[in-house]
């Protein structure tokens, strides 16, 4: 049986987002999350059909939650990438679809992005 180390312990606990409940504090695993909004000077992460806020900008939660998982699509939103189902392309960017019917808007820029990695995960060999 194979040992994990303190380190890929931390890591993985560093990655989890804690958010306030009205009981008390929910612990959240990246794998939960569909998708993370821009919401003043709050995020706020959608788990289901629940919204949780946090106090923490779009750019440090994706830099914690990590590439392999997670895209920047828009300056105000990040997708989990296991939650897409289609990408629809428009003049103006275009639009994620998510497993829910979630529709969230991706910009001209990071359009491109997600289509390498959408063809990463695509082409990669299934376990």
């Amino acid at each position: 049986m194979a040992v994990k180390s303190s380190h890929s312990r931390r890591a993985s606990r560093s990655k989890r987002i804690v958010v306030a409940t009205p009981t008390g504090r929910r612990v959240i695993r990246p794998s939960e999350v569909a998708w993370i909004a821009a919401d003043d000077y709050y995020a706020a992460v959608h788990v289901g059909t629940r919204r949780y806020l946090v106090r923490e900008s779009l750019t440090s939660l994706a830099r914690r939650l990590g590439s392999s998982m997670f895209i920047r699509v828009h300056r105000s939103a990040i997708v989990n990438l296991d939650y897409v189902r289609e990408l629809r392309m428009l003049a103006w960017g275009g639009l994620v679809m998510l497993a829910d019917g979630t529709a969230v808007r991706v910009s001209r820029r990071r359009r491109e992005s997600l289509r390498s990695a959408l063809k990463l995960i695509h082409h990669s060999p299934t376990k």
